[in-house]
């Protein structure tokens, strides 16, 4: 039911198709559209060279059915994922919890010891228990510590989407003249990010590695206002490399940390929150090119400045490596 898009077939020269478009958008628009279809076909062709690359062939439409697909068997694996061990003993589940532990030890070829019972008591002593929603967001309110966290991690949620996005409308830029390597390079250099972290979390703690993120991706961002595409491409190219993959693994600990800062009681509710209010980075993200305009280098001189204040602020977050 959903049309093709005017630009798709503008630029694959599909006239018939382009004039029912334009009868279509009359018709619910209840105004004339006035096009000259053979013009903007031509306008349009004469702007970029045609691609016989497979993805520029594909509808959008096509595009669209596969992502779609892709999603449904992405969530045909949810029944295989077990619950977290937390929500199971914050819910005072002994059984499922007996069978998790048991779980752990099968996959990880090494005893857990654990007084279950023990751990259900202490968790559920430090909160009190909720009946609904509402007296879960009044103790929220209520409870400083926590309102605390929340303003932290949704500042710090704020920027790393903001700069992450930024980075990635910037991506096409970086190597001079090549848009399609740069980008592919942006890609490929989040990779070790996803290597490295979980290691890095694991090794050193939660707090140490964002902080540490978060100043590397802040000098990394501070050399690059000093630098061109142009004049510098390789150095260019290493220190935009450096601060994206300084910036993807910012994101990453995001949930890591957000999801053990937060109680197991409020935790889907805190981090739909940060998550949910961090999509004002990502709206902020294509203006922040303005800021080059004023003075030039100024928009990743700002992000770099964003990044340290986010290294700052952690320093009043807790560790939660042992918390486990």
């Amino acid at each position: 039911m959903l049309p093709e898009s005017f630009g798709f077939l503008v630029s694959r020269k599909k006239t018939l198709e382009v004039r029912k478009w334009i009868q279509r958008a009359q018709r619910w628009g209840g105004r004339p559209v006035v096009c000259d279809v053979q013009q903007a076909i031509e306008n349009e062709t004469a702007k970029i060279p045609e691609e016989s690359n497979l993805f520029e062939s594909l509808s959008k439409r096509l595009l669209m059915a596969i992502h779609i697909r892709i999603n449904f068997i992405t969530l045909s694996f949810l029944p295989l994922l077990p619950e977290s061990f937390g929500f199971l003993v914050s819910r005072k589940k002994t059984l499922e919890v007996r069978k998790w532990i048991q779980r752990s030890q099968r996959w990880g070829g090494r005893p857990v010891v654990c007084d279950v019972q023990q751990a259900i008591e202490n968790e559920t002593a430090k909160l009190p228990e909720e009946s609904n929603l509402f007296e879960s967001l009044n103790h929220i309110v209520h409870n400083p510590t926590i309102m605390l966290h929340i303003a932290i991690q949704s500042v710090t949620w704020i920027v790393d989407f903001l700069v992450y996005s930024a980075l990635s409308l910037t991506a096409t830029a970086v190597i001079d003249g090549n848009s399609d390597s740069s980008y592919l390079f942006s890609g490929l250099v989040e990779l070790p990010c996803y290597f490295i972290m979980p290691i890095s979390l694991d090794q050193f703690g939660r707090k140490p590695t964002v902080i540490i993120s978060h100043a590397l991706t802040s000098i990394a961002l501070f050399a690059v206002c000093f630098l061109n595409a142009v004049s510098f491409p390789t150095v260019y190219l290493f220190v935009w490399m450096l601060a994206k993959f300084g910036m993807a693994s910012c994101f990453m600990c995001c949930f890591v940390y957000g999801a053990e800062i937060f109680p197991v009681q409020y935790r889907n509710i805190c981090l739909g929150f940060c998550s949910t209010i961090c999509n004002i980075g990502a709206m902020m993200a294509p203006h922040c090119n303005v800021l080059d305009h004023i003075v030039p280098g100024l928009m990743f001189g700002t992000f770099a400045t964003l990044c340290s204040l986010c290294a700052f602020l952690t320093l009043f977050l807790p560790e939660t490596k042992h918390f486990h």
